[in-house]
């Protein structure tokens, strides 16, 4: 048994292998309830629907912000709920949750606000739907571990690669960023592993930053740096480039965990 907690949501796996959704469902976050469950329970607690395969189990479930995730025994990753910056996988194109309710609570045109009720209703309809990742994992490869702040998200693998997708407004993807976003604004991106001489163990996000720890304690960081979040020097705002943080540790000491 597990659990998570996002923004204004939360995700329970139990030991029986279900996934469990209670909060708030405004983003789509949470889970295709069965007619029969909504009418036997209050509409923040649903048990989750899941197009498993056969024998195919969950093993870690991930609240983002405004979306979910669940990690399967097969190597799978399944999504639901906002997808404004692609946090749900870069081809997925439909769930643009948050940036149509951020419109309407900043105020539209008169003419805009004849359709944005519409378009509320067809982003959450595109939220809701349980689809799987596609994450180019080469042959053999396979997830490890998975992690999800507001816009972004992370997953490790078993070779030591370390996956990234969604926003990269500040390099929080570990690339060169635009400076800007905007929703349906995504990109995927594979900053660390072997090839960079780094066996990626842990992953940490934080709203627009990401620590990512290797095999051998060292830990580095990218994205925002507004409030010296990264380790770098004050005034440099933000830095796509993985780099080492120099921590005080004493000779013999190494980091253990990372958290979010």
């Amino acid at each position: 048994a597990s659990f998570s907690l996002g923004e204004v949501h939360s995700l329970v796996l139990t030991r029986a292998g279900e996934v469990w959704t209670l909060g708030d469902t405004s983003f789509g976050a949470m889970c295709n309830a069965t007619e029969e469950e909504e009418a036997e329970r209050p509409l923040w607690l649903t048990r989750c629907e899941l197009p498993l395969h056969e024998g195919e189990g969950v093993v870690q479930v991930v609240a983002g912000a405004f979306h979910s995730m669940v990690r399967t025994d097969r190597g799978r990753l399944l999504a639901w709920g906002d997808n404004t910056h692609g946090q749900l996988g870069p081809d997925r194109r439909s769930g643009f949750v948050y940036a149509v309710l951020e419109e309407a609570e900043l105020g539209a045109s008169a003419d805009r606000i004849e359709s944005l009720d519409a378009d509320i209703e067809t982003a959450l309809q595109g939220a809701a739907e349980v689809r799987e990742v596609v994450i180019p994992l080469r042959e053999t490869e396979r997830l490890r571990w998975v992690d999800s702040a507001v816009f972004h998200t992370a997953a490790l693998t078993d070779h030591g690669r370390l996956v990234l997708w969604g926003d990269n407004a500040y390099g929080q993807l570990g690339s060169e960023p635009a400076n800007a976003s905007k929703a349906g604004d995504s990109e995927m991106s594979v900053p660390l592993g072997p090839a960079e001489g780094f066996f990626a163990s842990q992953v940490a996000l934080g709203e627009s930053h990401t620590y990512a720890m290797d095999n051998a304690s060292r830990l580095y960081s990218f994205g925002l740096n507004a409030y010296h979040e990264l380790g770098r020097m004050p005034g440099q705002q933000w830095d796509a480039y993985p780099s080492p943080m120099q921590l005080p540790l004493e000779e013999d000491e190494a980091l253990l965990h990372l958290a979010s």
